[in-house]
């Protein structure tokens, strides 16, 4: 499996809900209001859209998600776990919508 559409009626990705997984792209509905710890830790994924409805990206969140090379955390998004983009080693840009004043790139990357 390499891709995936996540159901309108999921509101949260659970902790290692795709742990290890060889994913290369994800459809998040606006329904998820939380991506928790390690959900997409060690996953393939070169992209991923993260919807305006989530507000928190848990702990190792997507770490080790080595394909991905940007990310843009939307201004609904008000708390990031520690290292929740560490060893994605391909990323170049991290995008902070505009209004979001709480991300501190330094403290999870």
């Amino acid at each position: 499996m390499t891709s995936v559409s996540i159901p309108n009626s999921v509101t949260s990705i659970d902790d290692r809900a795709f742990w290890g997984c060889s994913l290369t792209s994800i459809t998040i509905p606006n329904s998820v209001t939380s991506i928790d710890d390690r959900a997409f830790w060690g996953c393939g994924l070169t992209s991923i859209n993260i919807p305006n409805s989530v507000s928190s990206i848990g702990e190792s969140a997507f770490w080790g998600c080595s394909g991905l090379t940007s990310i843009i955390i939307p201004n609904s998004v008000s708390s990031i776990g520690d290292r929740a983009f560490s060893f994605c080693r391909g990323l170049k840009s991290i995008v902070v919508e505009s209004g979001n004043s709480k991300y501190d790139s330094r403290d999870n990357c």
